[in-house]
């Protein structure tokens, strides 16, 4: 009685978002948000195709690149979820001239880098450099 069920395996993956969710294809992706009205904002775009070189079909290599890819399209579709779900108030007596704006922009962008950067060290530090540490000082102590 062993009968052979079928799979239908997608290549479509997908990430929540603030009030709505993300979907990325081979060839497209979409965002759905939610926005503080109720109606649902949807916006399309074509999933980038570009062309990489020989090294990037190595294994290992092509997984890097598509978890950079990954992890900044989802970067940038949570920030629009954000903008979207949650807009900013703005005060009638403190109007932002454009080069403020662009202040906070690239102050945003840097304390982003920063954070990143932290939290990759942190990560080392934590799961490959002390566990070694420990187990180096164990090792020296116990004969």
């Amino acid at each position: 009685m062993s009968q052979k069920k079928s799979c239908n395996y997608t290549s479509i993956g997908g990430q929540a978002l603030i009030e709505g969710i993300m979907m990325r294809g081979p060839k497209m992706s979409a965002m759905a948000v939610r926005d503080p009205a109720g109606k649902i904002v949807l916006e399309e775009w074509a999933t980038s195709a570009k062309e990489l070189p020989k090294i990037a079909k190595l294994p290992l290599v092509r997984g890097m690149i598509n978890f950079i890819i990954s992890m900044k399209t989802g970067y940038k579709c949570l920030m629009r979820s954000a903008e979207i779900a949650m807009p900013e108030e703005e005060s009638a007596d403190a109007p932002k001239s454009e080069a403020d704006k662009k202040k906070e922009s690239a102050a945003m962008g840097a304390a982003a880098g920063i954070g990143g950067v932290l939290g990759v060290v942190l990560a080392v530090v934590l799961f490959m450099w002390l566990p070694s540490q420990l187990f180096s000082w164990i090792a020296g102590a116990v004969p």
